[in-house]
């Protein structure tokens, strides 16, 4: 998915996989909507690329920041 921020700038979203979240916590029920994640943001007036790692492996920390010291990765003047 993507979504415009604004003119010039858009995110590529990822959506929590539901076979994912069941199987991590198969008392619970799938959460509605399913978490979604802004994971790159493409950004043509500053000419900017943003990367924001995270997990999306099976595991205690699914969906959250994939390395603790590394927030997100920036390529500008691209």
């Amino acid at each position: 998915m993507r979504r415009e921020i604004d003119p010039g700038c858009i995110a590529v979203q990822c959506e929590a996989d539901t076979g994912i979240s069941q199987s991590l916590k198969p008392d619970q029920p799938v959460p509605n909507p399913l978490p979604i994640k802004d994971v790159i943001w493409f950004d043509a007036t500053k000419s900017t690329i943003i990367i924001r790692l995270i997990i999306t492996y099976p595991s205690e920390r699914y969906f959250e920041a994939k390395y603790g010291q590394i927030e997100e990765i920036v390529s500008a003047g691209c």
